[in-house]
């Protein structure tokens, strides 16, 4: 990632509620120290202070400009709930980066920030920022939307979900799109789609043809928390807490990382598991599903079910591949571990340990593995 650029004396900006009869470089509002800036550019960056307040206002962002605040708790960008509280910079000829940081942006039932299509590649770090809804949100509004040739990077995101039970303030995480691309480190995301809704809440919804990816960060939703139908999206230490999907062809690795929940792919999608660790699982009926021409391959990891769970694995009958290295597999309610049906399925187990037989189901021949009475 590059250093933010040096910001020489005259190119600092201050924003204050008070500041309301003094001239430039002092701002009663954010927008309109951004809009006395007409020469930002890579050698001549400016960057913005703000002192602590509420703001409502809707702020659109410049290329080269950066926005600091006084700290998370004490500088809020409060939307005005018609248009989303920030939006990066797409409109502008720029295609150089800008930084967030040290504040909260209150959404206002609106997107909290919005990167929209830009003909240029542009990059928007992000450093301690909170994303929150003060209302609720409309059907499946995303607190982050990600779109067209942008790049988000974000540094100790707070995505908080501060919703009851029976409806979420944000119904997306992130949401990615277009060639947009997502970069997040130690972060944290938290959704809670209404009850019975299985298909919207995710914390990182990845509809992009690029790569994107997450580090030490905990990504928890009360249904699934990823799911991902383009592109690349590669999860390293992180924990996921509800589901983790992949279709249309997305390719989805979840390596060194801890899950509760299960592992869904289909319709040509690809998954790589490696180093989990999660140990048994219950209060589901699979850990890994396959169907339609899907693969997952999973190598150094620990799956299990209980109370009574049926079965670890389950394939469908459409063409699904399913491999495993130095893994193990119980199913500790006495169940199958892999289940799967007779026909248009493949089986390679290498390596593994298994509680539970196999059921409706063979491995290749040249598979090495054996049914156990016990973890091991």
């Amino acid at each position: 990632m590059p250093d933010q650029p040096s910001i020489t004396a005259p190119n600092r900006k201050y924003v204050s509620p008070s500041f309301t009869s003094l001239a430039d470089p002092f701002y009663s509002t954010i927008q309109a120290a951004i809009n006395s800036i007409t020469d930002a550019s890579l050698t001549n960056a400016y960057t913005i202070f703000i002192y602590p307040g509420t703001y409502n206002e809707a702020v659109t962002l410049k290329s080269y400009v950066s926005i600091v605040g006084a700290g998370v708790d004490d500088v809020i960008i409060k939307g005005t709930g018609s248009t989303p509280a920030v939006t990066g910079p797409a409109a502008d000829s720029g295609s150089g980066q800008c930084y967030i940081s040290n504040l909260t942006i209150d959404g206002v039932g609106q997107n909290a920030l919005l990167l929209p299509d830009s003909n240029n590649s542009k990059t928007l770090f992000v450093f301690n920022v909170q994303i929150i809804s003060s209302v609720p949100t409309t059907y499946l509004t995303p607190a982050i939307v990600v779109n067209n040739a942008q790049s988000f990077d974000c540094f100790h995101l707070h995505c908080i979900d501060t919703g009851n039970p029976n409806y979420s303030l944000y119904q997306e995480g992130i949401l990615v799109n277009g060639t947009g691309n997502l970069r997040m480190w130690q972060s944290d995301v938290t959704i809670t789609p209404p009850d019975g809704d299985f298909d919207h809440g995710f914390c990182i919804h990845h509809l992009s043809s690029a790569y994107s990816e997450a580090y030490n960060s905990f990504l928890s939703s009360k249904r699934s928390s990823i799911q991902a139908e383009n592109g690349f999206l590669n999860l390293y230490n992180c924990q996921t807490v509800g589901g983790v999907r992949a279709k249309g062809y997305a390719n989805l690795k979840h390596v060194n990382s801890f899950h509760d929940g299960r592992f869904i792919t289909w319709d040509h999608a690809s998954m790589w598991v490696t180093g989990m660790k999660w140990g048994e699982e219950s209060g589901i009926d699979v850990f890994f599903e396959l169907y339609n021409s899907s693969r997952i391959i999973v190598a150094n990891s620990k799956a299990g079910v209980t109370n009574g769970v049926p079965n670890v694995v389950y394939l469908d009958s459409n063409t699904v591949i399913f491999k495993a290295f130095n893994s193990e597999f119980n199913n500790l309610g006495g169940g199958s571990s892999i289940v799967g049906p007779s026909t248009n399925y493949y089986v390679y187990l290498y390596y593994c340990v298994l509680r539970g037989a196999l059921s409706n189901i063979s491995a290749s021949g040249d598979s090495n593995y054996k049914v156990s009475s016990s973890s091991e």
